[in-house]
């Protein structure tokens, strides 16, 4: 009995481990050559797109069977990607889902008040912005701006601050034409901010300066167009309608004549237009844009805030203004 218990472990446990150690590879080979059974789609470098079963495959090159039986020999080096092509036959999202950019701008703002005065100057800000794509879409983005800009009346004064706050929320939906253009209209809700500070400083003339912050709040009516390229790139447009539904005006004339109130104004009536195109490359983890864009406003005459000051009755109002804004964007996108 011992011999024969002897014999059986000098027999079953080598059968065993080997069978372990074996198990792996047995397993990488029947699932290599189902591999090879699975029709492929690979895209390289140049552009070219070749379907077939990939034969061999390693650090130098890889070959692949095309339906016709031929054999192309490519670098590996200039793979971009791999696919099943039964996988494609799948919808496929052409926008990624979620995406998350950081644009650094600059743009020369103009404000014109006809027949009243006009201030000039450049800004420059950064962007925030997160956009999801699913057939539905959603944007929310951020933008935080700050130049100094030169007043022009009958007196003349530079280098007054100037801010820019502006915050807007999209939903819109995808529409694609074909796999590589979609179209997304869409509607939201903005909040623009925009403070003018020149409490302290004098004109040529001897006018003194004030304090200025409009708060205006609009609904965005619009639509983007993309257009996926060859080798990356992207390009892609937008043209955009916005309505001014709701604006408010805070002049701190204390700053400029210690007998008179500050003020508030309602201005509510008003349009923007806006329009921009953008260039966009896809590198390893992100890709990185250029957006030329152009901003224009144009606000009504606000209501009158009647006021006295040392025993007169004033009328106060906002003039009605255009603004144009005119610059470019450039950013990453993850």
């Amino acid at each position: 009995m011992k011999r024969r218990s002897r014999f059986t472990s000098r027999v079953v446990l080598p059968i065993v481990l080997a069978a372990v150690l074996l198990y792996p590879f047995m397993f990488a080979t029947v699932s290599s050559a189902q591999d090879q059974d699975i029709v492929k789609i690979v895209r390289f470098k140049d552009g070219t797109v070749v379907t077939g079963k990939i034969l061999e495959m390693n650090i130098y090159t890889v070959k692949i069977q095309t339906a016709d039986g031929s054999v192309v020999t490519q670098k590996f080096d200039d793979i971009v990607t791999i696919q099943n092509r039964d996988d494609l036959a799948k919808p496929q999202p052409i926008l990624p889902v979620h995406s998350f950019e950081i644009g650094f701008e600059a743009f020369h703002k103009e404000y014109k008040e006809p027949d009243v005065m006009n201030e000039k100057g450049m800004m420059v800000g950064v962007g925030l912005a997160y956009t999801y794509h699913d057939k539905a879409m959603f944007k929310a983005s951020l933008l935080l701006a700050y130049g100094e800009v030169d007043y022009e009346n009958s007196g003349t004064l530079d280098g007054i601050p100037d801010r820019h706050v502006e915050l807007r929320g999209l939903v819109g939906y995808d529409f694609a034409v074909d796999p590589t253009f979609v179209v997304t209209p869409y509607i939201g809700l903005g909040y623009r901010f925009l403070r003018n500070d020149s409490a302290g400083m004098i004109t040529s003339t001897g006018a003194r300066g004030y304090n200025r912050e409009s708060n205006y709040f609009y609904t965005p009516v619009g639509i983007a167009v993309v257009k996926i390229l060859p080798e990356g790139w992207t390009l892609s447009a937008e043209a955009e309608f916005d309505y001014l539904w709701y604006g408010k005006q805070h002049s701190d004339l204390s700053d400029a004549n210690p007998l008179f109130p500050d003020i508030s104004n309602d201005q509510d009536q008003g349009y923007g237009i806006r329009g921009a195109v953008r260039i966009e490359k896809k590198l390893s983890a992100s890709s990185v844009f250029l957006e030329p864009f152009v901003r224009y406003w144009h606000v009504s005459q606000s209501d009158d805030a009647i006021f006295s000051a040392g025993g007169t009755l004033y009328r106060g109002y906002e003039p009605k203004n255009d603004t144009t804004e005119i610059g470019a964007s450039v950013g990453l996108k993850f």
